[in-house]
């Protein structure tokens, strides 16, 4: 009975250590927690469970990559990309040994010298894990990521983590959350997940050789937090000024890019341009508005073929979503001061354009998180598509 009694503070001790600081704090630390755990365990317990989907799974990764170890062998061989399935090397017995290091069962069946469908399948495994174009050979990009070292790929979950625990937004109930490097946006509900879209994020400009140009992040997605006051039906897009510069390059070769637009000039004389609702309105259907000064909200669109894409960071900023009338009427639904989805439908239709404020504001927080859960539930590693490391917070704006 002692025993079993120990074993239940140390396993007490490993949940306090997962959690916030401030809840730490807020119980009193180690002593105050054992008080209220005799008192109240349920209630103990379930305040401090880390509110971010997929804390243990990323703690388990965690685990997995601080045991794991390259002792006596290279992290990358350049040569690795010159082979492919059905050649006989040694590098194959090579390339066959780090992805094994990984996790990842390669052995071979016959010769290990030769590529066999067991290797291409486990480069195929280890690019989805790392969100990697699945081509089953050591491409470019695949080298890239095995010269990571185990170490520093824990470093990198260890600051996930850091940030999972201690985001003071994944405990708001009802949100929706847009992770720039997973382009993915997820809409909870009462703490649960009820649906996730794919997203188009912000472009980051690059030279040939990989390299952030200059002016490059102009059009990149910025990390806010805010509340969606307004959704708006059959919406006209503004176009803003940097880019119509870009539409004026573009109609100078073909002049019927403006087809579709209504050109006219301010009172400072200057000409503007706006896209009145229709089915070829970049904005698409739906626009969901959330007042900050960077002029960045989430919008539906025509191009859906984007969305296919494994990178999807085109826009100038704003978050194009699929599905975004589903999101959108979603959310009617759930304000019942509002029209609904039956009457959005009727409105959708008309092409008219209809603002509609919401009476009850959803939070939105645009995050950049480089490790998670990806689609079908295993951990994943996204890509660090704007040089900013493992992890940038959602910020509201400073007044």
């Amino acid at each position: 009975a002692i025993g079993l009694e120990l074993h239940a503070w140390r396993l007490a001790s490993q949940i306090l250590s997962t959690v916030a600081q401030a809840d730490a704090d807020r119980i009193g630390g180690w002593e105050g927690f054992q008080r209220a755990l005799l008192q109240r365990p349920q209630e103990v317990l379930a305040g401090l469970t880390p509110p971010a989907p997929g804390y243990h799974a990323v703690l388990a990764a965690l685990q997995d990559y601080e045991s794991r170890s390259m002792t006596g062998l290279a992290l990358v061989d350049s040569g690795w990309e010159r082979l492919g399935p059905l050649d006989v090397a040694s590098g194959v017995a090579s390339l066959r040994a780090r992805l094994a290091r990984e996790g990842y069962n390669v052995t071979a069946t016959g010769d290990p010298l030769r590529w066999g469908e067991g290797l291409s399948a486990g480069l195929r495994a280890y690019q989805r894990r790392f969100s990697l174009a699945e081509t089953g050979r050591a491409d470019a990009e695949t080298l890239r990521s095995l010269g990571v070292s185990f170490e520093e790929r824990a470093s990198q979950i260890r600051a996930v983590l850091r940030h999972m625990k201690n985001a003071p937004y994944y405990r708001v109930p009802t949100r929706i959350v847009v992770n720039i490097p997973a382009f993915t946006l997820q809409h909870f509900e009462g703490g649960r997940l009820v649906a996730t879209h794919r997203v188009v994020v912000g472009a980051i400009g690059r030279d040939k050789s990989g390299k952030v140009k200059r002016g490059g992040r102009i059009n990149t997605t910025p990390f806010l937090a805010g509340a969606i006051t307004a959704i708006v039906l059959n919406p006209s897009w503004h176009v803003p000024q940097r880019i119509k510069e870009e539409l004026d390059v573009l109609a100078a070769r073909d002049p019927s890019i403006y087809d579709t637009f209504r050109l006219y000039v301010d009172a400072d004389g200057r000409e503007r341009a706006v896209q009145p609702p229709s089915p070829y309105s970049a904005l698409g259907k739906v626009k969901l508005a959330f007042p900050n000064s960077q002029a960045i909200f989430l919008h539906d669109t025509p191009r859906t073929e984007l969305f296919k894409e494994r990178v999807r960071a085109f826009s100038h900023g704003c978050i194009r979503v699929e599905n975004a009338v589903g999101l959108a009427k979603s959310l009617l639904d759930r304000d019942r001061g509002t029209l609904g989805s039956s009457k959005a439908d009727a409105l959708l239709r008309s092409n008219f354009e209809t603002p509609v404020t919401l009476t009850t504001s959803v939070p939105v927080f645009i995050e950049y998180v480089t490790a998670g859960i990806g689609s079908g539930g295993a951990f994943r590693f996204f890509p660090d598509i704007y040089d900013t490391g493992p992890v940038s917070p959602a910020r509201p704006e400073q007044p």
